[in-house]
């Protein structure tokens, strides 16, 4: 039910069903961030090597998000590859306006992990270049006041028989960062997924393979629930 409030604005009235409601999904977010084992959850595994397909029966998705402060659409993107290096999906979207980057984030990966799920893709090795995306799904713990969103993307990672999560460099993942900025720069706020990768893209696609990829850090995601 919901009442005028002083100086117009409305004070909205909960009953107990949905205060209840609220409270048993911020209990079971808590719980599902509180069982992950905090030792493992932010280790650090720097290495440089020669830029390598995804192992067979893996693919390998790159992701990237496009934000500007104001009232613009922020965009996201993916690019699916499977163990030849082959393109086999990609997906743009343009989102709606949302007043922080964090909050941008967590919408795009939820998105990119909800369209994995839809693929029926089980093994799968997701590479970001996002500093703070890969710190808040990582060491959940540092965020408390995204417990809610937080968990649902990781029982979301957890739903894969397998799932790897990387921290790349720029360089590393700039077909995605660039299909996500056409978004923002371009203002292409036309959404899609389609087979193969985009064709304005298909020179970058075929020259990335011999570059050199720096692995920042990376998490494993096993297929047991937490």
């Amino acid at each position: 039910m919901e009442t005028k409030g002083i100086g117009g604005y409305e004070k909205v009235q909960f009953d107990g069903a949905s205060i209840f409601s609220k409270a048993s999904e911020e209990s079971s977010s808590w719980l599902t961030l509180q069982l992950m084992p905090q030792e493992a959850v932010c280790s650090i595994i720097p290495s440089v090597k020669h830029w390598q397909k995804p192992p067979i029966n893996f693919v390998k998705c790159n992701m990237a998000t496009s934000w500007m402060k104001g009232n613009e659409n922020f965009g996201a993107t993916w690019l699916v590859r499977d163990s030849q290096g082959i393109p086999v999906f990609h997906s743009r979207r343009a989102f709606a306006p949302r007043g922080a980057s964090m909050e941008a984030e967590l919408m795009s990966i939820r998105w990119v992990l909800e369209a994995m799920h839809d693929l029926r893709i089980r093994k799968i090795i997701v590479e970001t270049s996002s500093d703070t995306l890969w710190e808040a799904i990582t060491c959940p713990h540092n965020f408390p006041h995204l417990t809610v969103e937080l968990s649902r993307i990781i029982r979301a990672l957890y739903q894969f028989d397998q799932c790897h999560i990387e921290l790349v460099s720029a360089g590393t993942n700039d077909i995605a960062v660039e299909i996500a900025t056409s978004v923002t720069k371009d203002r292409r706020y036309q959404s899609y997924i389609a087979n193969g990768g985009p064709g304005w893209l298909s020179s970058s696609i075929r020259d990335s393979e011999p570059r050199w990829e720096v692995v920042v850090r990376t998490r494993n995601f096993p297929l047991s629930s937490p």
